[in-house]
């Protein structure tokens, strides 16, 4: 079946099939072309030196970020959602683990949620990061039933084919101006990438070690209040030393940096919510907005000022 054609409409999780057509995938438009139209995507964003921010209005779970870098920017990975990140004007080194890999310009990089790692761009660039829900993910994708597995899995963290760069920088096209067939196009995406091997996989929350898997889910629970790790290590009758390096090894950073993360995306969320960021920051667990100022940069690359005012102010698309 060839990128365009309309798929037979499946059927969600009651077995009733879907009224709505899955929009058609575009055709991908030339290189030339593309080049001239992310230029123009991008213009504003080179003038004002900051990342532009969209948060679809009536489509929960979707932000689009869009902005510039000079050589050696780095981009922390970690979100709770899908991450997909195109790089435009330079390749990528991506770090996680023990791992490094290098990304050729202008190629669709995927992270799943709570990915620990880097994104580090080798000369200036432009980039385009849109941030998928897992919620979303799941409920668009035929909704899968009890029996199905509960993740899409990204399977490795870059793909080769420029097909799934164009038809992000074509579905934020879709999302900005906030049209009625925007959830249809994240449907249509979804089933771009299950189309080119990513898949519904079983969850790896349950694999690993039972004591580490229940300290990360106490610091889930508990970020916000804070979990001192002497406490961590009276629940689990580890040293706390060894605490840290075993939770390391296992999930990529150490407890206290997880939790921080944490804070950082549920900050995040309060503030698109409309919370005063002196709110938001001290319900996600920072002692004070200067605490939350520092961390939210850090990772997200701007401030909570930043998006609090573009989040508000570009709920429907880029101005």
């Amino acid at each position: 079946m060839s990128e365009g054609a309309v798929t037979d409409i499946p059927r969600g999780p009651s077995g009733c099939s879907r009224t709505a057509r899955k929009p058609r995938i575009p055709r991908i438009p030339s290189a030339a072309l593309r080049v001239r139209k992310w230029r123009c995507y991008m213009s504003e964003a080179r003038l004002a030196e900051r990342p532009k921010i969209v948060v679809p209005r009536g489509l929960e779970g979707v932000e689009i970020h869009s902005g510039t870098g000079e050589a050696g920017h780095q981009k922390q990975l970690f979100r709770e959602e899908y991450l997909f990140l195109v790089l435009t004007g330079s390749a990528a080194t991506l770090e996680g683990g023990n791992t490094q890999e290098t990304v050729p310009e202008g190629k669709l990089i995927t992270i799943e949620p709570e990915t620990v790692g880097t994104c580090t761009a080798t000369r200036p660039h432009h980039y385009l990061t849109v941030l998928l829900h897992p919620n979303l993910v799941k409920r668009l994708d035929d909704g899968p039933s009890s029996s199905q597995p509960d993740r899409v899995s990204m399977k490795r963290s870059w793909s080769m084919q420029s097909t799934l760069a164009d038809a992000l920088f074509l579905l934020c096209e879709q999302l900005e101006p906030g049209a009625d067939s925007a959830l249809q196009c994240v449907e249509a995406f979804i089933d771009l990438l299950i189309r080119h091997g990513h898949a519904w996989v079983t969850s790896d929350e349950d694999r690993g070690s039972p004591v580490l898997r229940k300290v990360r889910d106490q610091v889930r629970i508990g970020f916000a209040r804070g979990l001192p790790l002497d406490e961590l290590s009276l629940r689990t009758g580890m040293c706390k030393y060894a605490l840290v390096r075993a939770f390391k090894r296992e999930f990529g950073l150490p407890p206290h940096a997880y939790q921080t993360h944490l804070r950082v995306n549920r900050a995040r969320a309060l503030i698109r919510q409309g919370v005063p960021i002196a709110h938001a920051a001290l319900q996600a667990g920072f002692s004070d907005q200067s605490h939350l100022n520092r961390h939210f940069k850090r990772r997200l690359g701007f401030t909570p000022g930043q998006y609090a005012r573009q989040v508000a102010s570009r709920r429907t698309r880029l101005r």
